[in-house]
């Protein structure tokens, strides 16, 4: 699969560009589930910082959220929760895509505030790919 991105600050109309995006292929992005490509699109508000933590930290959460769904294992730093209660709670363990998305975009929130990113704000679009093996 082929994806492009681009991208342009019109110095004219704005001084600084508060927007940021992200692409994870692929065979660059663990998140436990094969030929899933990560797209993410980050429109800052009121400055640059809330940007730039999704930017950094969004896709991570995510593909550890899906990763731990599939008990795939993680780096443990951002699950939401413990083994023992992901083996007792059947409700997460049953979580959709969906679900775990909501989250880490949850989990990363929290993390932006304890962060102290408390005066500049974000609409996050992203979007999951995952490109199918047909055999016929």
């Amino acid at each position: 699969m082929i994806i492009s991105a681009a991208e342009e600050m019109n110095p004219s109309r704005r001084f600084t560009m508060e927007d940021c995006h992200v692409i994870h292929e692929s065979n660059t992005w663990n998140c436990g589930y094969e030929n899933m490509t990560y797209l993410g699109v980050y429109d800052g508000h009121g400055g640059r910082d809330i940007a730039e933590f999704l930017e950094d930290n969004l896709s991570s959460n995510i593909a550890n959220e899906l990763r731990y769904g599939n008990k795939m294992g993680d780096d443990g730093d951002n699950v939401v929760m413990e083994e023992e209660e992901y083996d007792s709670n059947d409700d997460y363990k049953n979580a959709t895509i969906l679900q775990r998305m909501e989250c880490a975009f949850l989990l990363t929130d929290i993390q932006s505030f304890k962060a102290g990113i408390r005066t500049s704000g974000a609409t996050a679009a992203v979007c999951l790919v995952q490109v199918g093996i047909f055999q016929m």
